[in-house]
């Protein structure tokens, strides 16, 4: 009896072993995984931040193009004024 004893807790230690050495595999492939994702992610936000700074960048130039474009209409509207003032608006000067 003790010799079947032996061979069943034999047995049963080497089932815990092939469980214990298909967990670590697991392990191992869910490590992995983390650290895929990990640089998958950091990707990502390397990528959203070049996208933001781009968008940062286009926005600021329109802003400015909308600067030059309001300060060149203010100035055409003040010399429309001043043409009409001066009665020179729509005339055209003999050469």
């Amino acid at each position: 009896m003790a010799q079947c004893e032996l061979v069943a807790i034999e047995n049963q230690l080497e089932a815990t072993e092939e469980n214990l050495k298909i967990a670590n595999e697991e392990i191992y492939k869910y490590k992995q995984q983390i650290e895929q994702t990990r640089e998958q992610l950091q990707q990502a936000e390397l990528t959203f931040r070049h996208q933001i700074a781009v968008h940062e960048k286009n926005a600021q130039h329109n802003w400015i193009k909308t600067q030059i474009w309001d300060r060149e209409m203010a100035e055409q509207s003040r010399e429309g004024a001043h043409l009409k003032q001066t009665g020179c608006y729509g005339r055209k000067e003999a050469a």
